[in-house]
């Protein structure tokens, strides 16, 4: 046999071992695998590290299970009871939790990229520092959960119950919260910029710092929300409901809120340049020091309103109603006033005054 013949059979035989070694090896992780389900199944719950990929953990009873930087992608835990679990740094991603109980687990830093939490009850779970990169949590109760420096970009929260839970310094970036429920949520400095909150209850909620930028709050219930400092530009507020709420500093900037009720609402040195307030209703508003430069206020009601100081320049206030309102000290150079009604109102500028007709309203052309 030639030299060249015996490189060739050596060859042959160097990948037969790699294969056979190969094979052994799977078929002692599938055997490793086998042992640790039936281990499961019978009630094993030290499963640190664990290599569980892929396997059908549906309705698994793993109440307390020490689960720490296991391995669980693509895992099925349909319906299984992980209530209490210790899932600290476990791999989720892409995960099947439909209706699962975590209820007081323990998942921070935990991966649940594009997992799957429908209807799951998450109550009281540890979320910090977790990611929920495009996880589904559709009508998931999320009640009382900590989700502190949470990454929730792109999840999936409609109907979800997120009520009482904290939420700060979260990031929410064009997450979907239509008809969730946040009341009483503490949402202070979180992100939740182009978000969908379409319906969501809002009611007492914090939202001081907040970044709403381009955000849908249509429909959505702001009953005694504190949104001091907040970042609203370019929010879609239509028709909401602001009565009462506390809204100083606020930045509303290029905001819609056309037929918004902004009743006695406290907009003190909020932002509201170039805001879209078509047909709102800001009776009795205290707007002192407020910024409404260029904005759009036609057919506004602004009756018993405190304006003082109010930046007015460049805005269309044809319609506008400002009866026994306060003008006093406001800036009302270059406004559109036709047909704006100044019955009673304390403060008018000279120039405004001399072009009103018995009953007040602006005529001049």
């Amino acid at each position: 046999m030639n030299f060249c013949n015996i490189s060739e059979v050596c060859g042959i035989i160097l990948i037969v071992v790699v294969i056979g070694i190969y094979i052994a090896n799977k078929t002692i992780i599938r055997s490793k695998k086998k042992q640790l389900i039936q281990g499961i199944r019978s009630g094993q719950t030290y499963l640190k590290n664990a290599n569980l990929k892929n396997v059908d953990l549906s309705k698994t009873k793993l109440r307390f299970a020490n689960l720490k930087y296991s391995l669980l992608q693509n895992a099925n835990l349909e319906y299984a009871n992980l209530e209490h679990a210790f899932l600290e740094y476990a791999n989720l991603s892409g995960a099947k939790l439909l209706h699962a109980n975590l209820n007081y687990a323990n998942l921070e830093n935990a991966n649940l990229k594009k997992a799957n939490l429908y209807s799951a009850n998450l109550s009281g779970a540890y979320l910090q520092d977790a990611n929920l990169y495009k996880t589904k949590l559709k009508s998931a109760n999320l009640t009382g959960a900590k989700f502190d420096k949470t990454n929730l970009k792109r999840t999936n929260l409609e109907n979800a119950n997120i009520s009482k839970t904290n939420l700060q310094h979260s990031n929410f970036y064009k997450v979907n919260l239509n008809h969730a429920n946040l009341e009483y949520a503490n949402l202070e400095y979180a992100n939740l910029n182009s978000a969908n909150l379409k319906n969501a209850n809002l009611s007492h909620a914090k939202l001081l710092y907040t970044k709403l930028k381009k955000a849908n709050l249509t429909g959505a219930k702001f009953k005694f929300a504190k949104f001091d400092y907040a970042f609203l530009n370019g929010a879609n507020l239509k028709s909401v409901n602001l009565e009462f709420n506390y809204l100083e500093n606020v930045n509303f900037t290029k905001a819609n809120l056309y037929k918004a009720n902004l009743k006695g609402t406290k907009l003190e040195n909020s932002n509201l340049k170039r805001a879209n307030l078509s047909r709102a209703d800001l009776s009795s508003a205290n707007l002192t020091a407020a910024n409404l430069s260029g904005a759009i206020l036609q057919y506004a009601k602004f009756r018993s309103a405190n304006l003082n100081k109010a930046n007015l320049s460049g805005a269309k206030l044809q319609y506008a109603d400002f009866s026994h309102s306060n003008l006093t000290a406001a800036n009302l150079s270059g406004t559109k006033l036709q047909y704006a009604n100044f019955l009673f109102t304390k403060g008018i500028p000279k120039w405004v005054k001399k072009n009103l007709d018995k009953n007040g309203v602006y005529k001049k052309f």
